[in-house]
């Protein structure tokens, strides 16, 4: 279980660090207390990945904040989620976070809607490439795949 962990944490890094070096970015520097839907994609026409670095602080057991990807038709894929049963902490920072938009096919993205419960998000910046990705649909499912494990990991 231990190399298991390893393995997909050096794919990860590995990965990581071949999508740093064709990234953009989208500055945000706005907190949001309530929920809401931004459009901060206007000079953007299709992304392979996107991902949120900023703050989290989550002020109860029943806090929530949601960050949704939504493009041109309507689809919608998750950033990322924050709830106490899946942190270690109620007050945090985030970096590069890609729930299920770590890995795109030509995706046109539209806005970002926000949801919040008793809680409030601080997106520093949003990073995406437009390098198209070699077997997104594999690649998508690995990394969604790892997410929901990290998350199972917490619960349990």
């Amino acid at each position: 279980m231990k190399t298991l962990t390893l393995k997909l944490s050096i794919l990860i890094l590995i990965t990581g660090l071949s999508f740093n070096a064709f990234t953009q970015t989208i500055n945000i520097d706005s907190t949001f207390y309530a929920d809401t839907e931004i459009y901060p994609f206007s000079q953007v026409d299709s992304i392979y990945s996107l991902n949120m670095s900023g703050h989290i602080t989550l002020n109860s057991d029943t806090s929530l904040i949601r960050i949704i990807l939504t493009d041109t038709l309507g689809n919608e894929f998750m950033i990322y989620e924050a709830y106490p049963l899946i942190t270690t902490e109620m007050n945090f920072s985030i970096y590069d976070e890609c729930d299920e938009t770590c890995y795109l096919n030509e995706f046109n993205p539209n806005s970002l809607i926000i949801y919040t419960i008793d809680a409030s998000v601080y997106i520093n910046n949003l990073s995406y490439s437009t390098i198209p990705c070699d077997n997104c649909e594999s690649q998508q499912y690995n990394a969604k795949r790892q997410k929901d494990f990290e998350k199972i990991q917490l619960m349990n």
